[in-house]
């Protein structure tokens, strides 16, 4: 895992392959370009494209595969007699959270749709938004009657239950399909995910080096889960194995439910978690053997965290440093509520990392470069993000 300080700006081409590929897509999409028209020699695709030959006849055959194009012998390729697929045959399905009381899926997950469309562009891929809780019933039958040429998943964990028969029967039609994340059902499905243990390991070995021996697990969960989230436990196994690299002893978890805030402002939801903080905190900061270090799932329960902290006399740069999750406590709402502090360290999933794997992925499956039918799961590697703001925290010991 990657280790840094500052995000520097990202800003990538695309690969050869990628630009064969998006070049060939618009040229089959072209309104003129008849049924069994032959396409222009490898060779003057090279060259219009500015990619080698063997890189073109790659591409040529992935769509052939797809049924986009057709090989003639001793006359190159063609547009299929039928046409080609239809539209819908040549699109993904991207079905993920586009409403609920909230508006909208949460942040992460909407990043990575983000991402999941960014990466299907630059693959020349067409993608169609579906509102996850409506793929039901009559509608769910009408994409069916006419199956897309992939399917990607990007829910929240309430929303699970009610895409496993989109799953199952997608699957069913022999479309490929996706998943972001380890909540979804059947297990047959192909899934991508963020490595949770490595992100969580990485952080208690850098507690370690900034000479941390007890490092306390606070794991806030919000009311609506219905079962533990399966990124807990990889958290909780990334945990262990920090702790075993580096000696330390393993603490059991702090694990509680967040207080329902709907009715409440923001300030108020704040002081409501603080609160309760407050009250699971108290008995672990009591002695001598009290935890020198706290480590909470989410960038935004840091905030509730830190302020409890103080609230207990201890301070959370020097005395009791605290580690956070996912890498958005600069966004954080809360952290207006405590604008002097920062977590020590966080973790980023790797959000474009994440969306081109999903979309790599899918693309894989589609070309049958994965082996045989069983589901496969891709894991991301995370990065470390080490925060500057406070000098001190650079020079804990």
């Amino acid at each position: 895992m990657a280790t840094r300080t500052v995000p520097p700006a990202q800003k990538k081409r695309l690969p050869p392959r990628g630009v064969a590929r998006r070049y060939l897509s618009r040229l089959l999409d072209q309104p003129g370009l008849a049924p069994g028209a032959l396409l222009p020699s490898e060779r003057d695709l090279s060259s219009s494209v500015g990619v080698s030959r063997p890189t073109v006849r790659l591409v040529l055959e992935e769509l052939s595969r797809e049924g986009r194009v057709s090989r003639i012998q001793g006359r190159g390729w063609s547009v299929p007699p039928t046409g080609g697929k239809s539209l819908m045959n040549q699109a993904v399905l991207l079905v993920t959270d586009l409403r609920d009381s909230d508006g909208g899926p949460s942040g992460m997950t909407s990043a990575v749709v983000d991402q999941v469309s960014r990466a299907a562009s630059e693959a020349a891929l067409d993608t169609l938004a579906v509102d996850a809780q409506r793929l039901q019933g009559e509608r769910l039958e009408q994409v069916l009657s006419q199956p897309p040429g992939g399917a990607i998943f990007a829910v929240e964990s309430p929303t699970a239950p009610l895409v496993a028969e989109p799953i199952r029967r997608l699957i069913g039609a022999g479309v490929p399909v996706v998943a972001y994340g380890s909540s979804l059902v059947p297990e047959a499905c192909d899934r991508v995910v963020s490595d949770h243990a490595a992100g969580t390991r990485d952080l208690v070995k850098l507690l370690a080096e900034r000479g941390r021996r007890r490092v306390l697990r606070v794991w806030s969960k919000v009311p609506t889960y219905t079962e533990r989230p399966y990124w807990l436990d990889r958290r909780d196994l990334g945990y262990e194995a920090g702790c075993r690299e580096a000696g330390l002893e393993v603490l059991p978890a702090l694990e509680f439910f967040q207080p329902m805030i709907d009715r409440l402002n923001e300030a108020e939801a704040f002081e409501a978690k603080v609160r309760l903080m407050m009250g699971y905190l108290y008995d672990h900061l009591r002695g001598a053997d009290r935890p020198d270090a706290v480590m909470v799932n989410s960038d935004g329960v840091a905030f509730a965290a830190a302020r409890a902290l103080r609230e207990l006399g201890f301070d959370p740069h020097t005395d009791v440093p605290i580690v956070g999750y996912d890498n958005y406590f600069r966004q954080s709402p809360e952290g207006a509520m405590l604008p002097d502090f920062q977590p020590l360290a966080t973790v980023d999933k790797g959000r474009r990392a994440l969306g081109q794997a999903i979309v790599g992925l899918l693309g894989d499956r589609a070309a049958g470069r994965v082996e045989g039918p069983s589901a496969v799961t891709r894991s991301v590697a995370p990065e470390l993000i080490v925060n500057p703001f406070f000098p001190e925290i650079a020079a804990l010991s």
